[in-house]
């Protein structure tokens, strides 16, 4: 799952070159990577 998320986020390129619409999805995917990191990579102290 980690590996697809970074890789559609690696897909759609440079923030600032997308659309209103890819923003968002791009968003989206950064705001699940880290909750996926939160969960199963906590940082020590953070848990």
């Amino acid at each position: 799952m980690m590996e697809q998320l970074i890789l559609r986020s690696s897909e759609l390129g440079d923030m600032e070159l997308l659309t209103d619409d890819k923003k968002t999805e791009f968003k989206m995917l950064s705001e699940s990577l880290d909750e996926y990191g939160r969960a199963y990579h906590p940082l020590h102290g953070h848990c």
